[in-house]
């Protein structure tokens, strides 16, 4: 009777790394979807959904945000040498993806707005000043123009960011993560 199969067990992990137990297993629900390696948060390449704190902060979660993010080699830039057409090409065929549901704080999201807003204002902000200096007799709206057309989305896209990647091999997603967030995850050093 012992050795009867019982048609309710789970099945078996073949994704259960031997010794350790790491890494947890597929679309695991909760914190195991997530583990530490080093200095970086690793899961797996198919994405999937962190815990309801914040990827910053680590404190209690007041928005999620589904997204799917990409990664390219590094090398991939060298392509920029021969202009941006062959850029774009070659990153568009070496890309990786992986989508990930994580949740943010409420002070981290309205920082994440702020810079979203920061951007984009400093574009059509920019962009206006610059345009609109030819009816002006200084070159000083001309350099402030370009000036905010260029800072204003730098720092809003990097204001913005939350979760970024370092690498997507054929199996992991290896994130930068806030060190609070890092820490309250297993480690598999």
């Amino acid at each position: 009777m012992a050795n009867d199969h019982n048609p309710y067990a789970p099945p078996a992990n073949p994704y259960q790394a031997p010794g350790k137990g790491w890494p947890p297993a597929r679309g695991a629900p909760g914190p195991d979807t997530m583990w530490r390696e080093g200095e970086l948060a690793v899961m797996y390449k198919t994405g999937g959904r962190l815990p309801d704190r914040c990827v910053r902060c680590n404190e209690a979660v007041s928005k999620r945000l589904a997204k799917t993010l990409f990664w390219h080699p590094p090398a991939v830039y060298f392509a920029l040498l021969c202009g941006a057409l062959p850029y774009i090409i070659v990153s568009l065929i070496m890309r990786k993806t992986t989508n990930v549901d994580f949740g943010l704080c409420e002070a981290h999201a309205s920082q994440r707005l702020l810079g979203i807003l920061l951007a984009v204002g400093g574009f059509i902000g920019g962009f206006a000043l610059f345009t609109l200096s030819d009816s002006l007799d200084s070159v000083v709206p001309v350099f402030a123009g370009l000036a905010i057309l260029i800072v204003g989305p730098l720092v809003g896209v990097f204001m913005s960011r939350v979760i970024t990647v370092k690498r997507i091999d054929e199996e992991y997603a290896y994130f930068n993560v806030g060190r609070p967030f890092l820490e309250s995850l297993p480690r598999n050093d």
